[in-house]
């Protein structure tokens, strides 16, 4: 056997690893959607969600705290805007700024989590415990803050334009 064969086949058991791994956590998220978790948590957060700031800060930290709950950066992704979607559509706000809040919390502080999927496999990959990498990602720390700032003072925040034909 060639030396390709033997890396292909050596690649199966990581393979079969990542699918089953996608399938338990597609299968959590469709289980916290339809036991009404994620109603309920919309529920809890709504007076939070008054002003713009509140919207854009309760975003970000719930982002934030859902990769450090559910070890996952997509399903943290997933969660936060399904949590959200409504009220920013709600409020007028264009899906921009949702994705953006998304995008500044729930995307980019993943790797702080060692216990997440995005932290595990940096930490293995590059054998530099989170703990040392992490001083050194002003970035994924300083992006949720500067999400929380564009939120309060409103800047490029632009609403929906209402259809003249509804």
């Amino acid at each position: 056997m060639s030396p390709r064969g033997r890396i292909l086949i050596s690649l199966i058991p990581i393979l079969v690893l990542v699918g089953v791994l996608s399938l338990d956590i597609a299968i959590f998220g469709a289980c916290m959607r339809e036991s009404g978790m994620i109603g309920e948590l919309s529920r809890l957060m709504l007076p939070l969600t008054r002003t713009r700031g509140g919207l854009v800060g309760s975003t970000v930290v719930t982002g934030t705290l859902l990769n450090g709950i559910v070890s996952d950066q997509y399903l943290s992704i997933l969660l936060t805007s399904h949590i959200y979607r409504k009220r920013y559509e709600e409020e007028g706000y264009e899906n921009r700024l949702l994705s953006r809040s998304i995008e500044d919390s729930a995307t980019v502080t993943s790797p702080l989590f060692p216990w997440s999927s995005c932290g595990m496999t940096q930490a293995t990959i590059l054998s530099v415990p989170t703990l040392v990498y992490a001083p050194f990602c002003l970035f994924n720390m300083i992006s949720p803050l500067m999400s929380l700032l564009v939120g309060l003072i409103g800047w490029r925040i632009i609403r929906r334009k209402e259809d003249p034909a509804e």
